[in-house]
């Protein structure tokens, strides 16, 4: 089974980090005939289209964006279109944000992780457990 994961991270070298990251988790779920499909966007437009076309499993949703087109979604605007079409959709809300509007809005929404960029080490173990678990349930 392909396993399709977005990830929308505006940032560059943090998208490039999450992307490794699930480059070194996919080896592990090979012997269980699954395989991890990587796509990765930076901005909510693209993140919008690859929702609608590639209709991911796994998502990784970052939680601001700083985007220069003018378009000024957030991933919570993102993540109310993955449950749409799925409520049980398999969501990450990543963020530098600690308000509890933020953790509120996303967990209320559907997302089962909330994760902080503030310790990236930190945030690579969580997500480590969070993929690990969607992966299971699929």
């Amino acid at each position: 089974m392909e396993v399709k994961v977005l990830v929308v991270e505006d940032n560059i070298i943090f998208n490039k980090i999450l992307c490794k990251k699930l480059e070194d988790l996919s080896s592990v779920f090979q012997e269980s005939g699954k395989s991890i499909k990587i796509i990765s966007e930076t901005t909510a437009a693209e993140a919008e289209e690859a929702i609608k076309t590639e209709k991911p499993h796994i998502s990784i949703l970052d939680y601001l964006f700083d985007d220069d087109s003018g378009d000024d979604r957030t991933g919570v605007e993102l993540l109310e279109l993955i449950v749409s079409g799925d409520e049980q959709a398999k969501v990450v809300m990543i963020s530098k944000e600690h308000d509890n509007e933020v953790k509120t809005d996303a967990k209320e929404l559907g997302a089962r992780y909330l994760i902080s960029k503030d310790n990236q080490l930190m945030a690579m173990g969580q997500l480590d457990v969070a993929i690990r678990e969607f992966m299971l349930e699929l």
